[in-house]
């Protein structure tokens, strides 16, 4: 059985609760946080897929296409100069053979840069086929940089969402630490004042009245 399409991530956001504020994404990311918080760290296993979306896979099908028939070319018309040589005159044949030798090394050379570049590219296709069937997709409907584009920009919301929700969570921390400072503070104020003999509301006493108690004790 498949699963949900990838088009559903972006979606996880628009999800809100009754007060309007939390989405569904805040509470995956809060109940992750909680019950599995070692899966928090998946996005550092997809580093390379953000720059996997920048790349037009089809582009550079294309662009490869194009080279292995320029070299084709190229290769076809050393073959029609080797052939051209052998009725040259003398010190013409010395010229092409040196050239010859070097076009022929740098062939040799470029085909195997360019088979190594197409095999690459084909296991990349292959790999791509893949991993979209694992995500239930279609990889002939969908192109390797739009797949790719929906999981980077997912991972960006979800790292926004945990961010924002440490964000708000150390708020409320510090808004318990000061509001405690202030019940510590109120309830020394209370104590001194109770073991003065003053109430913490009781209007401070003038001098001569503190003297007549100090006196009096």
């Amino acid at each position: 059985a498949q699963g949900v399409k990838l088009d559903v991530l972006m979606k996880i956001s628009d999800v809100r609760a009754n007060d309007g504020k939390t989405t569904l994404l805040n509470f995956l990311v809060d109940l992750l946080t909680i019950k599995m918080p070692q899966v928090l760290t998946w996005p550092e296993e997809l580093k390379s897929v953000p720059d996997a979306s920048k790349v037009a896979f089809a582009s550079v099908k294309s662009e490869i296409s194009a080279l292995r028939k320029e070299l084709t070319a190229v290769d076809n018309e050393v073959k029609v100069i080797a052939e051209e040589a052998s009725t040259a005159e003398e010190n013409e044949k010395f010229h092409t053979k040196v050239f010859l030798e070097r076009m022929t090394s740098f062939l040799s050379s470029a085909n195997e840069e360019l088979a190594d570049v197409e095999g690459i590219s084909a296991q990349t296709e292959l790999d791509f086929e893949q991993v979209a069937t694992i995500f239930g997709e279609d990889s002939k409907a969908i192109q390797p940089e739009e797949f790719f584009l929906l999981i980077s920009k997912f991972i960006t919301n979800f790292q926004k969402c945990q961010r924002d929700i440490q964000k708000e969570k150390d708020q409320e921390a510090a808004a318990a630490r000061r509001s405690m400072k202030r019940h510590s503070t109120s309830l020394s104020a209370e104590m001194v004042a109770q073991n003065s003999g003053l109430s913490p509301t009781s209007s401070p006493r003038s001098p001569g009245t503190a003297l007549l108690l100090w006196n009096s004790c």
